[in-house]
């Protein structure tokens, strides 16, 4: 709910959904054998992974 005190922490969080969906998709072309478009979805991920911040945690936890 907007302006609860778990506001600010579950926004913070949003990347890590985004981060497992991207995830789910690679997974499933792999599924289906799709090893280029697999390595190319993994390549975005990474990216994700680095411009959302490091050791797992969002740069959004730096402002709550």
């Amino acid at each position: 709910m907007a302006g609860s005190p778990k506001h600010a922490e579950h926004h913070a969080d949003l990347w890590n959904y985004f981060y497992r969906g991207i995830l789910a998709f690679a997974f499933a072309v792999k599924a289906f054998g799709d090893h280029e478009m697999f390595n190319s979805i993994k390549g975005f991920a990474d990216e994700f992974l680095k411009d959302s911040g490091n050791d797992y945690l969002s740069k959004e936890w730096d402002k709550i």
